[in-house]
């Protein structure tokens, strides 16, 4: 049965690593940098000890393996809104339901805390499978930009918007 819940602390480790692990899939220019899933680790883990008051990270787990986690943040941009930081999903567990029930908890959370603020996020230009994932929550591709990655490489990424949270539910996930 899978778990949704909050991360905690000792989550730090398997999201750093699930993040490297789907970066690397997505991003070539930085796929051989070993010291990306160290990096991300510590990454998590500060955002975990030390939480902002707007940030919401929600974790699915099926026994002790993560099979996907989302963070977003309310209000985080006076222009744009509520950002939706980081959704990943295991490999293996991808069209099971599970980055759908995560987007549903979190455009839920965001309803509860900034219901009239727009959202957006930023998804790699290439990624044409997330992509598609988040035209199906009704999602906007305004604008391709040019950004830079953990490691500091160069890539473009699309970014997507939606008016308000309540936008999010009412697209057809998979």
């Amino acid at each position: 049965m899978i778990e949704y819940r909050e991360a905690r602390v000792t989550d730090a480790r398997v999201i750093g690593s699930l993040h490297a692990q789907n970066f690397r899939e997505n991003n070539s220019s930085e796929a051989d940098s070993p010291a990306l899933p160290t990096e991300l680790i510590k990454h998590w883990r500060s955002l975990l000890e030390h939480p902002a008051d707007s940030q919401y990270i929600q974790v699915a787990f099926e026994d002790e393996q993560l099979l996907g986690f989302i963070c977003v943040y309310a209000k985080h941009d006076s222009v744009l809104g509520s950002l939706i930081d980081n959704l990943h999903v295991d490999g293996n567990s991808r069209t099971t339901g599970i980055g759908s029930s995560l987007m549903t908890r979190a455009s839920n959370w965001l309803a509860a805390c900034s219901k009239s603020v727009p959202v957006y996020l930023h998804v790699l230009e290439s990624n044409q499978i997330a992509r598609r994932f988040y035209e199906r929550f009704n999602a906007t591709n305004s604008e391709t930009i040019a950004m830079e990655t953990h490691g500091g490489a160069r890539v473009t990424n699309c970014r997507y918007t939606w008016s308000n949270p309540q936008a999010i539910n009412t697209g057809k996930p998979d």
